[in-house]
């Protein structure tokens, strides 16, 4: 199905990534282009535990570059989190830090004021 849309002109995106039942081996099977990495890797409470998410994120980002697959990080919220998966290798991040959700007029104004 994503070579048909490919052949289309489309990208194909992964979202998500990283909760309910995504696993690595998806990232060998699907022809996808980017991976979206869900936001439940930068937001962890224990410190250990938020070690331990942070070496697995790294990992991914990793396999999925290796593999010729564009990397979004969901749920960046601070500057922080920016400087993060900037270290870490991600391509892209999406969230809060950089705007919150808008309208299409809303996203029009924006992109004609610059």
């Amino acid at each position: 199905m994503s070579l048909e849309v490919k052949k289309l002109g489309f990208s194909v995106s992964l979202d998500d990534f990283g909760s309910g039942y995504s696993s690595l081996n998806v990232l060998s099977k699907l022809n996808i282009d980017e991976l979206k990495i869900d936001r439940i890797f930068l937001h962890i409470d224990s410190e250990l535990e938020n070690k331990k998410t942070k070496w697995i994120l790294e990992a991914i980002i990793n396999i999925a570059k290796k593999s010729n697959i564009r990397v979004v990080v969901e749920g960046v919220e601070s500057i922080e989190d920016d400087r993060f998966i900037r270290c870490i290798g991600a391509n892209v991040g999406q969230g809060y830090y950089y705007s919150r959700p808008l309208s299409i007029d809303a996203f029009n104004d924006l992109i004609h004021k610059k």
